[in-house]
This record gives C-alpha cells, sequence and structure tokens, in this order.
C-alpha cells in the first residue's frame, strides 16, 4: 500500500532539513590522530636515547614504525580519495526526496516511515547466493545522521534468518550483527546518504 501523498512530502522534507541543519562534514579527514600517535612515540625514543635506556629506545623504535606505515597507509588513501572525486557536493532538493521515496515504493512495493523515530525502512525479497537460501532483508535507514558523524546511520536485520553454522551473528556473507562490511564501497555509500539520493542508496546496500 502506497503512502499518502502529505505523508511522503513530510517526510521528504524532515530529511532535507537533516541535511542542510547540520555543519557540512567533510568527506575527507587527515589522519592527525595517526600523526600524533607517532610525533608522540618520536619524543619518547629520543628521551630513552638521551638517557641510555636502550631497550626501551629499541621497543619504541619498532612502535615508531608501525605507526609511520599506518601514516603512510591513511595519507594514501587520503590522496587517492582527493584525486578520485573533485565534483562539488550537493545535495537533493525537498522536491527530489520526495521522488526518490515514491522510487523506493515502486521499487521494492512497501516503505515503512516511522517519523518519530526518523526512520526509512524497505524489505529486499528472499536472497540466495551461491546456492544458499539467506532470506529476505530489512534496511533500516536513520535519516537523522545522514552525515554519518554519529557512526553509520543504517543496519541491514534478516527478517528469515539462516545464520552462519559458526556463528550466529552472520546472517550474510557481508552481515554481521546487523552491521554491513561496506569494504570499498564505504565512500560511495557515504557518498549518497550525504547527499540525499535515497534510491541509489537502498539499491546499492
Amino acid at each position: 500500500m502506497k503512502h499518502p501523498r502529505k505523508r511522503l512530502w513530510r517526510t521528504a522534507s524532515r530529511i532535507y532539513h537533516c541535511l542542510v541543519s547540520e555543519e557540512p562534514s567533510s568527506l575527507y579527514e587527515m589522519p592527525f590522530q595517526t600523526w600524533w600517535y607517532c610525533d608522540r612515540l618520536l619524543r619518547k625514543r629520543q628521551q630513552a636515547q638521551r638517557r641510555g635506556w636502550d631497550s626501551a629506545a629499541l621497543k619504541l623504535e619498532r612502535q615508531l614504525k608501525t605507526g609511520v606505515t599506518q601514516l603512510i597507509q591513511e595519507l594514501t588513501t587520503l590522496h587517492g580519495e582527493l584525486s578520485s572525486d573533485t565534483s562539488p557536493q550537493q545535495i537533493s532538493s525537498v522536491r527530489e526526496l520526495y521522488a526518490e521515496l515514491r522510487s523506493l515504493e515502486e521499487e521494492f512495493g512497501e516503505l515503512q516511515l516511522d517519523l518519530r523515530a526518523q526512520t526509512i525502512s524497505v524489505s529486499t525479497e528472499p536472497i540466495k547466493l551461491e546456492g544458499v537460501y539467506l532470506g529476505p532483508f530489512e534496511i533500516r535507514l536513520n535519516y537523522a545522521n545522514l552525515k554519518m558523524d554519529n557512526g553509520s546511520p543504517y543496519r541491514v536485520f534478516a527478517t528469515d534468518p539462516h545464520p552462519a553454522f559458526t556463528n550466529d551473528c552472520v546472517t550474510h556473507p557481508h552481515i554481521q550483527s546487523d552491521v554491513v562490511c561496506e569494504g570499498d564501497g564505504r565512500q560511495v555509500i557515504r557518498r549518497s546518504l550525504e547527499q540525499g539520493r535515497l534510491f541509489d542508496f537502498f539499491t546499492m546496500v
């Protein structure tokens, strides 16, 4: 059953408000945490060397090498992200968000809207992967956190669970404890949410 036009407009308006009311979040983050960690290790190592604490200095040097390796990896990832995306961030209008919600209704057949909890949910058809029946899944998005500033804003629940034999929390090769392992798709998913491209998000996940 389709939602009344007024309810969809109301939901679209709330989603738009959530998108524009927050401070614009940068898609990119400098690895300051790792930098400060390495800087602290370097100072401690220098202090240990001055005092002749060779064993402590050696241990700190090993930790520093590991930290620097991690820092290089994070900077390399950041460089790749900056090189691959130069387009400005655009946010969907209320009218476009309304159209997105209508498209979701058409695609999934049923769209669950909870204005109080600020969630949108759709249910997939039963999924079969390499001959293994995994059942249908519910994708639930909390649109109050589309900027992903407080962790992932969505969860994926197995509505007819067929978990792995070794772990009851694994209901799909990419889902554990209702959380999706996004892998290389994280940036694409994050960008679709920050721009309010709801249809892209739900069909991607």
